[in-house]
């Protein structure tokens, strides 16, 4: 009575029938990212909803970041106004981005152009630093004598507020631009 014995060869891609799941060292697991469990819309869901996190994360951080220069921390409650104040600029900047993600034309156009939203958001970083050196933008000052003199320094608005939502969308519809295949010469 002869034994055959076979052993794994780990670097072989070939597919032995003869060896079932009890021949093999350890339990019979499936591969989880294998061609037939790939689905490109329920991935692309995942990303879309992964950057409506991080634009809602990035829009609050900037807000938090000019509210506590602006009046300084006050209390608990100015987290939630900071979140009531990123969420509609979240919601509008996707909204206004929808026709990237559905039109045909412009979502070849939205990945043809991946280096315009990189601009944009460069851009957007730009005049959110600049509000807080032109037009209005300085500390703020009372005249009430039991009051400090200065209480914080406020960015100009009107720049600030566009340059948000400009910030938003941009981070919304931002994709990096794709990388370049290597071609065997």
């Amino acid at each position: 009575m002869s034994v055959e014995l076979r052993r794994f060869d780990v670097t072989s891609t070939q597919y032995d029938s003869t060896v079932t799941s009890e021949n093999q060292i350890g339990p019979d697991v499936s591969i989880a990212s294998a061609p037939e469990d790939y689905d490109p819309g329920r991935v692309g869901l995942m990303l879309t909803a992964i950057q409506i996190f991080v634009t809602g994360l990035t829009t609050y951080i900037v807000i938090a970041i000019c509210s506590t220069a602006a009046i300084g921390y006050s209390e608990g409650l100015q987290l939630f106004g900071i979140a009531l104040a990123s969420t509609p600029l979240t919601v509008l900047a996707f909204l206004v981005g929808l026709p990237l993600r559905l039109a045909p034309r412009a979502r070849r156009w939205w990945r043809e152009h991946t280096s315009w939203f990189l601009a944009l958001l460069g851009l957007a970083v730009v005049c959110i630093l600049l509000s807080y050196v032109v037009g209005d933008a300085g500390p703020i000052k009372y005249d009430e004598a039991d009051w400090p003199l200065v209480d914080g320094y406020v960015p100009e608005w009107r720049l600030l507020i566009p340059s948000l939502a400009l910030m938003a969308f941009a981070t919304m519809h931002l994709r990096l631009p794709p990388r370049r295949r290597h071609q065997p010469t």
